[in-house]
């Protein structure tokens, strides 16, 4: 990752994990800065945390479309407890480990009926 010019982390969590090149590969990191030099590089890490319209999505919840899916979806389920996920689905984005903690909450919970809506990202070459 250090042969590009800018890299960027989707939380500053995951850009603090990042640094573990200075200890793993002796790289300069400058925290302040976001310059990390490496092998007579410098490259850019930051932060660039991607967020959503909370209230446009909150009134979308609101509509006669999302009730009727609401419904569709209650009534799918014929009285028993629902999961159900949304996402893009994308191979990078911790399948196994989602998949594993369904797995364990179906466990703990006895049975339950899943459901999963997924957009596929990445497919032919195409993101």
């Amino acid at each position: 990752m250090l042969a590009y010019d800018l890299l960027g982390f989707q939380t500053t969590e995951w850009l603090e994990s990042f640094h573990y090149c200075r200890k793993e590969l002796g790289a300069e990191v400058d925290e302040e800065s976001g310059t990390i030099c490496f092998e007579g590089r410098t490259v850019v890490a930051r932060a660039y945390p991607i967020g959503i319209d909370y209230e446009h999505l909150s009134a979308q919840g609101d509509t006669a479309e999302a009730k009727q899916a609401e419904q569709r979806i209650i009534s799918s389920t014929r009285d028993r407890t629902a999961m159900l996920g949304v996402d893009r689905l994308d191979y990078s984005k911790g399948l196994p480990e989602r998949i594993d903690g369904i797995g364990r909450f179906l466990i703990s919970i006895g049975s339950c009926a899943t459901s999963s809506i997924s957009r596929l990202l990445r497919q032919a070459g195409k993101t």
